[in-house]
């Protein structure tokens, strides 16, 4: 939708843009800047995508993801390598790529102005900077998210087959990348659909081609409904509970900010009282220090503001009836349209010198969460290994309970020791999902630890575990015990605690 700026906006001036510069500058380094070796999800993301092409969609029916960006990523693997400044690179570039889309999308809203504000709220939202640093496709749906903005926007006002057909490649391609994006299409086809019925004449053509092309870019996933429809009988959230709408709020909240640390609340804080005035408030003409409130919200993004309140609300409600849980990186699927709905809040601000305080104490919030995307460690996989490798022999074992610790701490591992997962033997490079809750619940944790000690041999055991994973709670401390009932264990390495976003302890059982 194109729109202009509120009456008695402030124009940028000179100082705000050399400050914007400068602010976009710090956080586009920041983009491809954190110390943290690959957690999970990351070293998983590599693992997967170091397979051949072919054998990728096979490697996803057991993961539960769509093939887009791991195919981008094995691609992107074999001309920069698979170091983790090298992986990461990937989503570091879409995200930058982002930005520009970001200032398009604000000044068809609120002008040069917006523009501006636009592309300073994405730039240093925290969350657009954690997962331009992380090795997933959140940054690839961001990007897709807001082309597919855009070119709504213009199909809307000027209908061209050419755009069609970007947005049916465009659809196809968010749809390819994460399934939350249905939720997304079905959010904005549904408005299109009213938007149709109200209409008449061009206004109306135009209206039903548009969700046309979104119909087309549904048709080109086709092809791979079959392997979404198992994989949503198979694999499903086993790694969390349903999350209830207070949860969902929660881990927004944070993720938003930051991830869970104190800082995300105040970032928060600030989008929020954003959002309100891009609903609620306008300007007073003539007046430095006065808004006009309308509690029946007020013209400029509301149509961009429902379609984020209902994307959240069909995702989260499908997902609790389906027993799936809700991660607040599926955000990244919405969260474009509140960027643009907070940026238009920024320039509703009646002055320019509190316009430009707010958006300082928004820069400031979003430096507590950059400094913690740059200096927290994601993982306690690398220091796992290093002590392993510190002292581990080449016939010693290594087990992990649960798997999920696997891919990791193999990342970093260095010595050729066996490396097996609980229940099924199987190596670490990997997590199957499909039935994991049934696997692991019958699992006979006594008759595995045997088959550890048999495999072992005269090697030693090293058993990295956790008991803070569900469906695995009993299993990995009763593994602790079976094991030490044969062999004399000590631990190495402590449980990282909450230092930690993913954190473990390390038990060595020497051969006797």
């Amino acid at each position: 939708m194109r729109h202009t700026s509120p009456p008695g906006t402030p124009a940028l001036s000179r100082l705000e843009v050399a400050g914007l510069i400068a602010v976009v500058a710090v956080f586009v380094l920041l983009r491809f800047t954190t110390r943290s070796a690959l957690w999970l999800d990351e070293a998983l993301s590599v693992n997967i995508a170091s397979l051949p092409l072919r054998d990728i969609p096979e490697a996803l029916r057991h993961d539960g993801h769509p093939p887009l960006y791991y195919a981008l990523l094995h691609g992107w693997m074999e001309v920069f390598g698979t170091g983790d400044v090298a992986v990461r690179a990937l989503s570091g570039v879409l995200s930058v790529a982002t930005l520009p889309l970001a200032w398009i999308a604000g000044r068809r809203r609120g002008g040069r102005v917006g523009a501006a504000a636009v592309l300073l709220v994405v730039a240093v939202t925290p969350f657009a900077l954690r997962y331009a640093t992380e090795t997933r496709m959140y940054a690839l749906v961001m990007l897709g998210v807001f082309a597919a903005m855009l070119l709504t926007d213009d199909l809307l006002e000027a209908f061209s087959w050419p755009r069609a057909v970007a947005l049916s490649l465009v659809t196809a391609a968010l749809l390819y990348s994460h399934y939350w994006t249905l939720w997304l299409g079905v959010s904005v086809g549904s408005i299109l659909l009213v938007r149709a019925v109200r209409t008449t004449g061009a206004e109306r053509r135009r209206t039903v081609r548009t969700v046309a092309a979104l119909v087309g870019g549904v048709v080109l996933f086709v092809p791979w409904i079959p392997i979404l429809l198992e994989q949503s009988s198979g694999t499903g959230t086993p790694w969390a509970r349903p999350a209830s709408p207070p949860r969902v709020f929660e881990q927004l909240v944070l993720d938003v900010g930051s991830g869970p640390f104190p800082e995300a609340l105040l970032f928060s804080f600030v989008l929020a009282a954003l959002l309100a005035l891009a609903m609620f408030a306008l300007p007073v003409p003539g007046s430095i220090a006065e808004l006009r409130v309308d509690l029946r919200t007020v013209s400029g993004v509301r149509l961009e503001a429902v379609v984020a309140g209902l994307t959240l609300a069909v995702g989260v409600g499908t997902g609790y009836l389906a027993g799936a849980t809700f991660a607040g990186r599926y955000s990244a699927a919405f969260l474009p349209f509140v960027f643009v709905v907070a940026g238009i809040g920024l320039i509703r601000l009646p002055s320019l010198i509190v316009r430009d305080v707010v958006a300082c104490v928004l820069v400031v919030a979003a430096l507590g969460g950059a400094y913690r995307n740059v200096t927290e460690e994601r993982t306690q996989g690398e220091q796992l290994a290093d002590a392993i490798d510190a002292e581990a022999a080449s016939d010693d074992l290594v087990v992990f309970c649960p798997d999920q610790l696997g891919p990791s701490v193999d990342r970093s591992l260095d010595v050729p020791e066996q490396r097996v997962v609980f229940p099924t033997f199987d190596g670490p490079e990997r997590i199957d999902w499909v039935d994991y809750a049934e696997r692991n619940e019958s699992a006979d944790v006594a008759a595995f630890a045997r088959g550890v000690l048999d495999r072992a041999g005269e090697g030693d055991v090293w058993l990295v575990w956790s008991a803070d994973y569900l469906t695995l709670q009993q299993a990995c401390p009763g593994l602790v015990s079976a094991l030490g009932s044969q062999r004399a264990g000590f631990e190495v390495v402590p449980n990282g605690g909450s230092a930690f976003f993913e954190h473990a302890a390390l038990w060595r059982f020497p051969a006797a």
